[in-house]
């Protein structure tokens, strides 16, 4: 039962977590931090729609207008800026 768990918690811990770690620090080498970080506020968004999907939840108004705010962020994070060059 002991080597059982073992394998449960190895078997969640590689695909998961480490799989997860080593895309994000892949995304990090192409891409500007603050550009990437914005779409960790995505969390919460891909945990509703999974619970919508699988458990067959709905979301309520609030949800989603807060996933329109958190979409609508992370559009304008990811816009590009316009740089002025002041001359002396």
């Amino acid at each position: 039962m002991l080597l059982l768990g073992f394998f449960g918690i190895v078997l969640l811990a590689l695909p998961g977590t480490a799989l997860a770690y080593w895309l994000w620090f892949r995304v990090l080498e192409q891409v500007e931090l603050n550009r990437a970080n914005a779409f960790s506020f995505l969390v919460p968004s891909f945990g509703l729609s999974m619970g919508v999907v699988f458990f067959q939840e709905s979301i309520g108004i609030l949800a989603a207008a807060g996933i329109s705010l958190i979409v609508l962020g992370i559009i304008l994070v990811n816009l590009p800026r316009k740089v002025e060059i002041i001359k002396q």
